[in-house]
């Protein structure tokens, strides 16, 4: 075999290791199928490199070019995943995706049109300096996204990732452009030789790093995945190895069994992640039931606490002989408290409709009443604390919605901050006319890009004992004012988040 061949073999090896890793990886993770499908077009067209060079069928070089310019926007898709904006850069993802698609169409329907082969052919020049320099702004942009992403990074493990990923950003890019360069400069008697599989071979062991040692997933893998995806990896790569040895000299065998090779990988891998796929969904569905009622339990903790105060004091004070009579402000507030108990019940049960009832809240009173009853709930080595403008407007809203939405987000940060720390309760007007906006901040480890980004989904927690409803219920009472909220990293570490209400 020949050594290029070797080394895409190799290459080819490492990538569809990726490729499983990420597949049958415990738990749930955005990264998960990005990563998986960029492994496999890397697989794909390295694959085709060395048929082609063990071959010399027309048809590898045909795949090559067909799967090669989709490299670009799957791994535009990925470190979009990883720097946690996916969502907020959806339009650019899509351009790559449609610029790089119309690439790959053209060079697929050289296959039917042969009119089309001499601009896709081992001849053109033209197509490959078009898609190196496409190539090129996506590698751009990645690597902006990066960096940007490494200095507001306030992990160790996050930022080693994407060191690692900038690391292997240039590596990839630098050697596989060889093979685009190819065509376009050997006619100018510069010799550039085929480096595009060593890169690919550097990228899958840099991923491989990044998954295993730094838990890419926000999962240790188990020992069980990476020896089934060891093992099967092994196994498809040697039977292409052997496939080619006894049928190099059989174009139309060769890529018959290839392509039944390949189908058969395809059907275990499948297999194996649908089974993998399966074991997660029961869990999460049991987790689901476990976090609504620890989300429940989160909801009456707070008036509960307030009931059983109140209801000592007044028992102790009749254990003295005291009379209660002065302190009825107690009654009222159980009252109140069984009505808040009585209320989050019916919106459980019905699926957590918000319906605000609507009346003047001054913001500073909500406020205040909520950060009195968190003694409650925050530990001794944690401070309270409220920043309140001045003159603040009256809001139109429903006062027991938005101080269920601030206890939420105050048990939050308390839970953010296992050492303790300081939370802080922010007041002022915002941007819009007479509008108001109430910021939640504490001062814990924070929350990396990607857990921003998905942490208004439902159920998504970063808890191990998490419901991941609190900021899915505080968004929907937000909105249902017709406010907006978001989520900010603070300097130095931490996490705010900020309400917006507009004016009454």
């Amino acid at each position: 075999m020949h050594p290029s061949a070797l080394i895409a073999f190799i290459a080819c090896a490492g990538q569809l290791g990726v490729a499983l890793l990420a597949l049958l990886r415990p738990g749930r993770s955005p990264l998960a199928m990005p990563l998986a499908l960029l492994a496999a077009d890397l697989f794909a067209w390295n694959f085709a490199l060395a048929a082609a060079d063990l071959s010399q069928s027309p048809i590898w070089p045909w795949l090559d070019a067909t799967a090669t310019p989709l490299t670009a926007p799957l791994g535009l898709d990925f470190v979009l995943v990883f720097v946690g904006q996916r969502r907020s850069l959806r339009r650019l993802r899509r351009a790559a995706y449609a610029c790089f698609g119309l690439l790959s169409s053209i060079v697929a329907a050289s296959a039917l049109f042969p009119a089309l082969r001499e601009v896709t052919g081992p001849q053109a020049r033209a197509w490959p300096l078009m898609l190196l320099a496409g190539t090129a702004s996506v590698c751009a942009v990645a690597g902006w996204l990066l960096v940007r992403h490494l200095r507001e990074a306030t992990s160790p493990d996050e930022a080693a990732r994407t060191r690692l990923l900038l690391l292997a950003l240039p590596i990839g890019a630098a050697l596989g452009s060889t093979e685009f360069l190819i065509n376009p400069l050997s006619p100018l008697g510069i010799a550039i030789p085929h480096l595009g599989s060593v890169g690919v071979l550097l990228c899958a062991v840099v991923m491989a790093i990044v998954a295993l040692r730094l838990r890419l997933f926000g999962h240790e893998l188990s020992t069980s995945v990476v020896v089934h995806a060891t093992g099967l990896t092994i196994a498809g790569v040697a039977a292409y190895a052997v496939l080619f040895q006894l049928l190099g000299a059989h174009r139309a065998l060769l890529v018959g069994a290839t392509t039944l090779l390949t189908i058969s990988l395809i059907t275990v891998a499948r297999r194996a992640a649908a089974d993998a796929a399966r074991r997660r969904e029961r869990l999460s569905q049991l987790a689901a039931l476990g976090r609504i009622s620890a989300q429940m339990a989160h909801d009456l903790k707070n008036p509960l606490a307030a009931l059983k105060g109140a209801a000592q004091f007044l028992v102790e004070e009749r254990a003295r002989g005291r009379s209660i009579d002065g302190h009825t402000r107690f009654l009222d507030l159980m009252l109140t408290q069984i009505g808040r108990i009585e209320r989050s019940i019916d919106e459980y049960q019905g699926a957590l409709r918000i319906d605000p009832t609507r009346a003047p809240v001054s913001v500073a009173t909500l406020v205040r009443d909520t950060l009195a009853l968190q003694p409650f709930a925050a530990s001794s080595n944690i401070a309270v604390r409220a920043d309140l403008a001045g003159d603040l407007p009256l809001l139109h809203a429903d006062q027991d919605l938005l101080s269920r939405v601030l206890e939420n987000l105050m048990r939050n940060a308390f839970e953010a901050m296992p050492g303790g720390g300081v939370v802080t309760v922010r007041a002022e007007r915002s941007e819009a006319p007479d509008g108001v906006a109430i910021t939640v901040e504490d001062t814990g480890e924070g929350m990396d890009a990607r857990a921003r980004e998905q942490a208004f989904d439902e159920f998504f927690t970063t808890k191990a004992m998490g419901a991941g409803l609190g900021l899915p219920f505080a968004r929907r009472v937000v909105e249902a004012h017709g406010g907006d909220i978001e989520l900010h990293p603070r300097p130095g570490g931490g996490t705010a988040v900020r309400m917006r209400f507009p004016a009454a």
